[in-house]
């Protein structure tokens, strides 16, 4: 009986030097190469995908913009993102949305998320302020866009990610050509 019960205290104090010894384990292993960290998220300068102009015998403008976002998954599991969508604005009135629809980027990987905006031309063209931007050359826009997602290690920990990547456009009409500055900030 008492070699039984010696027996069944050092199986329970082995059982416990095993599970200390396995959370003390996973503490590192989470604070070291496990900690879930921020994606990386860069807005790549914004690109014409087609313009057509014209001033007689009316005014015409058709317009389509590409957009695309770079997200480095930093993290030794993947990242998912949510729906979203992208605004474009002209002089602060919303001429455009594009969808961007939610995804996963594998973990430790890089991918683009590209999308494209179709400019309602009405609300540029109706605009005050279109006739005198078409005398200096070029048209200016802003682009808004929030990409949220979560970045789950070992079904266990989560990390919630929110980032808002905004940016100036202009759009030379004689040239065809466009100019971007994008930024990106990312919020836990």
């Amino acid at each position: 009986m008492r070699s039984t019960r010696r027996c069944l205290m050092i199986c329970c104090l082995v059982a416990a030097v095993i599970i200390i010894l396995l959370v003390v384990t996973f503490v590192i292993l989470y604070f070291t190469m496990f900690k879930p960290k921020q994606p990386e998220v860069v807005a790549k300068p914004v690109y014409l995908r087609n313009m057509e102009f014209g001033l007689l015998p009316v005014p015409t403008l058709n317009v389509s913009l590409g957009l695309d976002v770079f997200v480095k998954n930093q993290n030794r599991a993947g990242f998912k993102y949510d729906n979203t969508t992208t605004s474009i604005y002209y002089r602060g009135v919303l001429v455009g949305v594009a969808s961007i629809e939610a995804g996963t980027i594998d973990a430790r990987a890089t991918d683009v998320i590209p999308t494209v905006a179709d400019l309602q031309a009405g609300k540029i063209i109706l605009n005050p302020s279109f006739l005198p931007d078409v005398v200096s050359g070029s048209l200016n826009f802003t682009s808004s866009s929030n990409l949220e997602g979560d970045v789950i290690l070992l079904d266990i920990f989560k990390l919630h990610a929110s980032t808002r990547v905004s940016c100036d456009i202009s759009v030379f009409l004689m040239t065809s050509s466009i100019s971007s500055t994008c930024h990106s900030k990312v919020k836990i």
